[in-house]
């Protein structure tokens, strides 16, 4: 997928991926994805790639049940078959800021995903913890 519709496309899925997200509907959010979908690891949240459609729902619902921060999109674009967004997610404790990459595939669905974002300040003294022994 490739062009100004392969472009189009990938901004519809995350338009969509995006919409998923914030209202922590896992049916949705599962839907868009194909069914060899890769959620990549940035090392902190997430250490190894997490593959198969059903893997990476399980991630995202997880994460929902920890969280209720509240998600807005502050930027996003889109070349090619990828976009990505720059997010907030705020909560009464603060909030955190991430990044978004997705990779549409020929069939229309999200493919690939690669997620970067700062820790919260639960996970930071939890590793600080971690380290520190």
């Amino acid at each position: 997928m490739n062009g100004k519709n392969g472009a189009s496309k990938a901004l519809d899925r995350l338009h969509a991926f995006e919409r998923a997200y914030a209202s922590k509907d896992v049916t949705a959010l599962a839907a868009l994805l194909s069914d060899a979908v890769v959620l990549h690891g940035d090392g902190t949240i997430l250490q190894a790639e997490t593959k198969g459609k059903d893997a990476v729902s399980k991630v995202f619902d997880d994460y929902f049940q920890q969280q209720s921060a509240q998600h807005k999109t502050i930027m996003e674009a889109s070349s090619g078959a990828t976009a990505f967004s720059f997010w907030q997610d705020e909560d009464t404790e603060g909030g955190v800021v991430g990044v978004w990459e997705l990779a549409v595939d020929d069939s229309g669905l999200v493919g690939e995903v690669w997620l970067l974002r700062q820790l919260t300040h639960q996970e930071e003294q939890k590793l600080v913890r971690l380290h520190a022994i």
